[in-house]
């Protein structure tokens, strides 16, 4: 059982959302306000508050992924390679996920999502994909970028993840 006052405003706000809506306090609006366009919504009254809090509706975004703005990384461990080879090398035990991840860190991404694939994991093999077509743009070998591209592509666009198909439509672009 999950519970406390973080919980509690949390479903407060779940409840006062509008339906297919997104409704976010204080600390996530200052936070993201410059990335997500917001609009301010009615305060919603929450069980042990004293005052209304107030909520914001996120509306949109404000720039499109690869296109508008530079993204970084998002995970702690992206762009941090080289701290993850020794971590990996230490390991004993062995497995898919432990080779894969010494591929990736190894810079060998097309073999990482070799090993993704077939382990079946989708979503970890389009990434290493991505990350190996953006090898072989900065390489200068657009056939090999094109081809990951379109098997990352393949998985994005079936799931709809819009962050990721700018990224390489954009990585498409610099390989043309």
């Amino acid at each position: 059982m999950v519970a406390g006052d973080v919980v509690n405003t949390a479903a407060r706000l779940q409840a006062g959302a509008p339906v297919d809506g997104i409704l976010v306090g204080e600390s996530t609006y200052r936070a993201t306000e410059r990335t997500i366009e917001y609009a301010e919504g009615e305060p919603v009254r929450a069980k042990g508050k004293s005052e209304p809090i107030p909520v914001w509706e996120a509306l949109a975004a404000r720039a499109r992924y690869g296109v508008d703005v530079q993204q970084s990384g998002g995970a702690a461990l992206v762009g941090r390679r080289e701290e993850l080879a020794p971590l990996a090398e230490k390991a004993t035990m062995k497995t898919r996920w432990l080779e894969a991840a010494r591929a990736y860190a190894a810079g060998v991404f097309e073999e990482a999502a070799g090993i993704h694939a077939e382990m079946g994991a989708v979503v970890e093999e389009a990434y290493a994909r991505l990350r190996a077509a953006e090898a072989y743009v900065r390489a200068g070998r657009p056939g090999e970028a094109d081809a990951q591209l379109q098997r990352a592509l393949a998985f994005y666009r079936s799931v709809g993840a819009t962050a990721y198909i700018w990224e390489a439509e954009s990585l498409f672009a610099a390989s043309a």
